[in-house]
């Protein structure tokens, strides 16, 4: 393979949210987080998607409306489960409507809120969202806040929704190429017999090879099996409810035909019958005195038939609706049982999709920066060192400033004392507000983490033991 061709396989394999494998049917996922104001990233299965918020434009509005967009979505979509359907694609981006778990569309929200305007682009020709739109331009709080924007939107010039996306997928794509290029750096530093090991490692991992794996995947599958049996178990109960609902059935017709069968409604309406044709008779041939009498007595007859009638009748609607809400009983219990059934069989099988995904990417990675380092990949993009951090202890360090849209923080440590802690959170100076946290409080210890957007930020560390560390600061062009 030659160095072109691993650069292109390269940029095919690049992480980061994708435009592309958006399911086209209704979905569940996690609001990673929000991208402008009209965009969100999606978690699907570990695979972030980049989708737009169907019917909402927030080109126009200020940096402080898109943050209390953001803030919106932290604290409504935050780590649950969002239902999203995907409406239309434009231009290779999906868009969609997300509903949250409490039925109300964020879409929606966000225009009532007057947090952004209607995407002509997207929902031009939806009378339901220009209506939801119209009424809130026209509403009192709405006008001030328009009036309050002009200013803004003078020194802050709409973007052409297109150009926007085609510099949105720049960004993200420079950011995929800094990101494989500082792990195949990496990769590359690491002694031979280290990365055979790793890829060992993953290998066993995902083959059930390893020991030490081996009882995480047998507590893991021992949790599987547990939902299978109860799956089983819960269609045996779905099973038995169906059963009943048809002995219901069979038991309620033989306790109606056991209520009309009644002595005194069937005698009555016997004799009813008998007198009716005598009198027929009587009446046909001049016997008006027995006519009379068998008149007489047929009237009789048939007023105590229609009171056993409507007697009858009466108990056997009360056994149908007897019958009627046991089955009704059992319908309910037929319909949460569907539901468990259903939620097992998604745990069940999102359990092992998780598991197979996870690690043959992780494999699918390592193959690849194997395949850059025998090609001897030369980097696509250049590095210029803006600081060099060392030391020892808590500190909160003199701000650095970031021309590059792009750009890399490496650190390296030498925790003394295994009992130590440490973390390292980045800070904007702007605004005073948290960026990212730097380094976990575990091991590795050396890593890297890509940062976007030019401008000043610094670096705060804690620990807890005697712990060296380093941080180089680097912009990527």
């Amino acid at each position: 393979m030659t160095c072109t061709l691993v650069a292109m396989a390269i940029i095919c394999s690049l992480t980061g949210p994708t435009l592309e494998g958006v399911p086209e049917g209704p979905f569940t996922a996690k609001v990673a987080g929000g991208v402008g104001g009209d965009a969100v990233k999606l978690t699907v299965l570990e695979k972030e998607l980049l989708v737009g918020l169907y019917g909402v434009n927030c080109d126009k509005m200020t940096r402080s409306v898109i943050a209390q967009v953001h803030g919106y979505l932290k604290e409504q979509c935050g780590d649950i489960d969002v239902q999203v359907t995907p409406i239309k694609v434009i231009s290779g981006l999906t868009y969609v409507e997300i509903t949250l778990p409490n039925g109300n569309s964020l879409n929606k929200f966000i225009l009532q809120k007057g947090f952004a305007e209607l995407d002509t682009l997207s929902a031009g020709d939806d009378n339901e969202y220009k209506d939801l739109v119209s009424a809130v331009e026209n509403s009192p709080k709405k006008q001030i806040a328009s009036a309050q924007q002009e200013s803004a939107t003078e020194t802050h010039p709409a973007k052409d929704p297109t150009q926007a996306l085609a510099d949105f997928k720049a960004k993200e794509y420079m950011k995929s190429v800094a990101l494989l290029e500082s792990e195949i750096e990496k990769w590359r530093a690491l002694p031979n017999e280290h990365r055979q090991y790793i890829q060992n490692y993953y290998a066993n991992m995902l083959n059930m090879g390893a020991a030490e794996y081996s009882r995480l995947v047998s507590a893991r599958s021992q949790v599987v099996g547990e939902n299978f049996q109860e799956l089983n178990q819960n269609q045996s109960a779905i099973s038995s409810r169906h059963t009943a609902v048809q002995l219901e059935n069979l038991s309620e017709a033989s306790t109606l035909a056991s209520i009309y069968d009644d002595f005194d409604l069937n005698w009555n309406s016997e004799m009813r019958d008998s007198f009716q044709k005598d009198f027929i008779a009587e009446t046909a041939t001049g016997q008006e005195y027995s006519a009379q009498i068998s008149g007489t007595l047929m009237n009789e007859y048939a007023y105590k038939a229609m009171l056993d009638s409507n007697r009858v009748g009466s108990q056997a609607a009360a056994a149908s609706e007897i019958y009627q809400n046991r089955r009704k009983s059992h319908q309910n219990v037929i319909n949460n049982l569907i539901v468990k059934q259903r939620s097992m069989e998604n745990a069940a099988e999102q359990m092992q999709a998780n598991h197979e995904y996870r690690f043959s990417e992780i494999l699918a990675r390592i193959d690849l920066l194997n395949e850059a380092l025998l090609n001897d990949y030369e980097p696509v993009l250049s590095q210029t060192k803006v600081i060099r951090i060392s030391d020892k202890s808590n500190k909160q360090f003199p701000p650095f400033k970031i021309m590059s849209k792009v750009w890399r923080i490496d650190w390296y440590l030498l925790p003394k004392d295994p009992r130590a802690t440490f973390t390292a959170d980045l800070y904007s100076v702007k605004n005073q507000k948290f960026v990212a946290r730097v380094i976990p409080d575990r091991p590795p210890y050396q890593a890297f983490i890509i940062c976007e957007d030019a401008g000043e930020f610094y670096l705060k560390v804690h620990t807890t033991g005697d712990v060296e560390y380093t941080f180089d600061v680097v912009e990527l062009f």
